[in-house]
């Protein structure tokens, strides 16, 4: 048995994993102030090479927040040269392709529109995304653009730099779950777990209106936490370059074109 507490500035979120029988329904609510919340803990059968199976028990709630949070501009960064050959990036860098800076000036025109005056930048200190941000940034009259290490890529251990498809031809039963499930199996790698945890200690300290610029896995975490989704949902919430993603009190709105009429 193992117990992982992720101590947020107002919360506590706790994930167990047990070696159980069952499955088991835990009774969480007091954590979250009355809120009367079931956790329900399920068994997973995941296939490994080799026709052996490993089990994992897992609880998928909510990593929920007392204050509200504040309005949020996310972005993932343009296109990367590994983008284009499925290389995945994780903690390494490739430089942004034309089109990837093409797509981050776009950013920046939505941005523009937008009255963000008095809002907070912050970017993941990886060079594909401070790129971004400095030309999103650029072109919305926005900034500065603070460097954030917990903005960072989700860790992915020693599968950075490796292509994706070469991955699924030698592991291919990792791969069969749920959208991006994957990510838990990788060796060394951070976990949507941990993800989840480094984010909403992020996440919980903000106090202003913010344009985050992040990674693919990372943005999509982001917009999990702030619309109170359990991290398994990670694989239903969209993704994309060149577009913004705004989240106000827990609804969050995806912009590929300058809106028309939008205040801060």
């Amino acid at each position: 048995m193992f117990l992982i507490i992720s101590a947020g500035q107002h919360n506590i979120w706790i994930w167990q994993q047990f070696p159980l029988d069952a499955d088991v329904v835990l009774n969480l609510a007091p954590m979250w102030s009355g809120t009367g919340r079931l956790a329900r803990l399920d068994r997973r059968q995941d296939k490994e090479e080799g026709g052996q199976s490993m089990t994992q028990d897992r609880i998928s709630v909510p990593m929920l927040f007392t204050d509200p949070l504040p309005d949020l501009l996310v972005l993932r960064h343009g296109e990367t040269e590994w983008n284009l050959t499925g290389r995945l990036q994780g903690a390494q860098d490739s430089p942004l392709t034309e089109l990837g800076r093409a797509q981050a000036f776009r950013q920046g025109e939505i941005l523009r529109i937008m009255s963000l005056d008095d809002w907070d930048w912050y970017s993941s200190p990886q060079g594909r995304a401070r790129q971004t941000a400095e030309i999103a940034a650029a072109g919305s009259g926005g900034g500065p653009v603070q460097v954030e290490p917990q903005l960072r890529e989700i860790g992915i251990g020693n599968w950075a730099g490796r292509k994706r498809a070469e991955l699924i031809a030698e592991s291919p039963a990792l791969f069969d779950g749920p959208p991006l499930a994957w990510y838990d199996h990788v060796p060394c790698g951070e976990g949507l777990v941990g993800l989840a945890a480094r984010l909403h200690g992020f996440l919980s300290g903000l106090t202003r209106p913010s344009v985050l610029v992040t990674h693919g896995i990372t943005s999509r975490m982001l917009r999990c936490l702030a619309r109170s989704l359990p991290p398994d949902a990670i694989g239903q919430v969209g993704g994309g370059q060149g577009v913004v993603y705004r989240i106000v009190a827990g609804q969050s709105t995806c912009f590929d074109a300058p809106p028309e009429n939008t205040k801060g």
